[in-house]
């Protein structure tokens, strides 16, 4: 078998051109702006005390849950079908 068309679709040069461009960019490019926000003592101590009151707090109301499974299991739970197909649609 004989190949009679061997060009290639970019020469050697094209890519080492391509490649110093690239590392040009990159050694020009310059690094964003860091964002800075002031905030006073008093919005410290809001922010220390909401964070500390988060950390507090249990992922799941295991109370909540607890109620719930009891609900199920004797039968007594009440919801509305149409809100939860619209809730399961709205997950998407």
């Amino acid at each position: 078998m004989k190949i009679e068309n061997n060009s290639a679709l970019y020469s050697v040069q094209d890519v080492q051109n391509v490649s110093r461009t690239a590392e040009l960019n990159k050694a020009h490019s310059v690094a964003p702006a860091k964002q800075q926000v002031d905030i006073n003592m008093h919005e410290q101590n809001i922010i220390a005390e909401g964070s500390a009151s988060l950390k507090a707090m249990d992922d799941v109301d295991l109370a909540r849950v607890a109620d719930i499974k009891s609900q199920i299991a004797d039968g007594s739970i009440k919801f509305d079908m149409g809100e939860l197909a619209q809730v399961l649609a709205n997950l998407r």
